[in-house]
């Protein structure tokens, strides 16, 4: 098995199994272009994390920076890394991947999730 295909499944069944998660009324499903702004307050809420007195605030700057280097503000970068694709990586992807991904698309476009 070539490391696309083994990471095309891997990734899938994590998919599956989180959508099967949703199914069964686990769980909450965030699409990637509602991040950072998403973080606070919907999240909190839905983890039940209260803010302490005047700690709110720090929470949206630091989701709007950069995880890897947060000198850098967070900018979406999934079309700038789809140019580089291989491939093997879209054929693996299309076979193992689409499928389920697609899945947890539908489930997220249900009333209560974001």
């Amino acid at each position: 098995m070539s490391p696309e295909e083994y990471a095309a499944r891997a990734l899938g069944a994590i998919c599956e199994a989180a959508g099967n998660a949703i199914a069964a009324g686990s769980g909450n499903l965030v699409g990637y272009r509602r991040l950072p702004a998403i973080v606070h307050p919907d999240l909190f809420d839905f983890f039940g994390i209260e803010s302490a007195s005047g700690a709110a605030e720090p929470t949206p700057r630091a989701a709007s920076r950069n995880a890897k280097n947060p000198f850098l503000p967070f900018e979406p970068d999934a079309e700038l890394k789809n140019t580089g694709v291989s491939e093997p990586i879209r054929e693996a992807v299309r076979r193992w991947l689409d499928q389920p991904y697609a899945r947890l698309e539908s489930l997220r476009m249900e009333p209560g999730f974001a």
